[in-house]
């Protein structure tokens, strides 16, 4: 029998509430999960939880936090901070139009 390895999934008042963090990133001011529009509910229930916190996950790097402490604060592994990081660093780079060494 093989073992399957347990991933914890968020509880949905974690996931509206990381949903009204990123609201206010964008200048929404709603309260609740319900007073956000229909189009964020709907930008986030299709994002799913890891793509909202990205965001999030980016904003306190940027601010100096840990992967550490990120990744406890958001309930994700340390490794999808790190993957977050390194897709938003990858990012930049084909933004300047510097190529990544796995491209050269």
């Amino acid at each position: 029998m093989v073992a399957v390895a347990q991933t914890t999934q968020p509880s949905r008042e974690l996931f509206e509430r990381r949903c009204l963090e990123l609201a206010a990133l964008f200048g929404c001011g709603a309260n609740t999960y319900a007073d956000l529009s229909p189009s964020y509910r709907e930008f986030f229930e299709i994002s799913g939880y890891a793509r909202v916190c990205a965001m999030l996950v980016l904003k306190d790097l940027d601010m100096g936090r840990s992967q550490r402490s990120i990744a406890i604060k958001y309930a994700l592994t340390r490794d999808q901070v790190r993957f977050i990081q390194a897709n938003a660093a990858k990012n930049r780079n084909k933004m300047r139009g510097v190529q990544s060494p796995e491209t050269i």
